[in-house]
């Protein structure tokens, strides 16, 4: 029962992901948050992610923080990902050089801002 359960919640996370893709597509907006929990901030014990993409292309970015060695502090983060447009799965990008690490939520949200300014039609 219990793998059953997780792969219902990957279905039902791939179908919320692909109607919010459209919801933002049909708003007209450039690119579309499909997904997102946690605490921006960063929380060593609540990690942080954002799934944001762009609705011409289906290509984005993954924001997250996750716990530092000590759990005192979080590490921050971006990575480049695609949305399959098909199943709403989350799969690596051709053009992903890895994910970046940044200091604060303050340079990861300046980072992904400029990526968006940049690469509307990625």
């Amino acid at each position: 029962m219990a793998m059953r359960y997780r792969e219902l919640r990957g279905e039902q996370a791939a179908r919320r992901r692909l109607r919010r893709f459209e919801e933002g597509r049909a708003a007209g907006a450039r690119w579309v948050v499909v997904e997102e929990s946690g605490d921006p901030e960063g929380d060593p014990y609540r990690p942080y992610s954002r799934l944001e993409v762009a609705v011409t292309t289906g290509r984005g970015q993954l924001l997250s923080t996750a716990p530092d060695e000590d759990y005192r502090g979080v590490m921050h983060a971006v990575r480049r990902v695609r949305l399959d447009m098909d199943t709403g799965e989350v799969v690596e990008d051709p053009d992903d050089p890895g994910e970046i690490s940044y200091p604060d939520a303050a340079a990861r949200e300046a980072a992904a801002a400029l990526f968006r300014s940049r690469r509307v039609a990625y």
